[in-house]
């Protein structure tokens, strides 16, 4: 294990909050290309519900919006946290405003979804563990990956304002990874509805 595997984190979402909603986007933006390009400013903002609404009625779970909400491996965060990431200048990184409407029919406005342009492959082929074959889609492969290391030949040569938040390439799961420097943005004060999981520990 190189030392970049504990200095980078996984950002997954809370599973132990059991009220954290799992964001589904509604008709209209389902049908918008919006994961991995940017979008022009004049499109209206994204929308969000929860995927799990029905199985939250049934068990009598009110859904409670945190900072950080995620739609698979991507997520919208609030947006003090968007103006601190926006700081940072993540190449690659783009973000449009979003919405996520409560199991209440309430509005929650202040959100911003974060996507990425581009993947950073960067996992160590030789010492990570993953299924073959890969799925191809086009001319791109992409493996189901066990345990993950990271590629420290390329990070030995990359400066860090250009991996300090990416989403990673060439994996079936794509998710977002960030550097230790800016695990206290994601962490916030304990229950900001992520949790960083050391790539070492994947």
């Amino acid at each position: 294990m190189s030392d970049y595997d504990n200095e980078y984190f996984f950002i997954r979402s809370d599973d132990a909050n059991e009220c954290l909603p799992y964001l589904r986007p509604d008709g209209r933006t389902n049908g918008i290309t919006f994961r991995n390009r940017a979008l022009p400013q004049t499109t209206q903002p994204l929308v969000f519900t929860n995927a799990l609404k029905d199985d939250f009625q049934r068990a009598g779970i009110k859904d409670e919006p945190a900072d950080i909400l995620f739609e698979s491996s991507n997520f919208l965060v609030r947006s003090h946290l968007h103006e601190r990431l926006l700081e940072c200048g993540v190449p690659d990184m783009h973000s449009h405003p979003a919405v996520y409407i409560g199991d209440d029919g309430l509005s929650h406005e202040d959100y911003w979804f974060i996507g990425f342009t581009r993947r950073l492959d960067c996992w160590d082929r030789m010492r990570s563990t993953f299924d073959t074959p890969p799925a191809t889609i086009g001319a791109n492969d992409f493996y189901s990956v066990r345990r993950y290391a990271l590629n420290a030949s390329l990070f030995d040569v990359m400066p860090l304002r250009q991996r300090r938040l990416f989403q990673m390439g060439a994996t079936q799961d794509a998710m977002v990874v960030c550097h230790k420097s800016l695990a206290a943005i994601f962490l916030g004060n304990g229950n900001s509805g992520a949790i960083l999981q050391p790539v070492g520990d994947y």
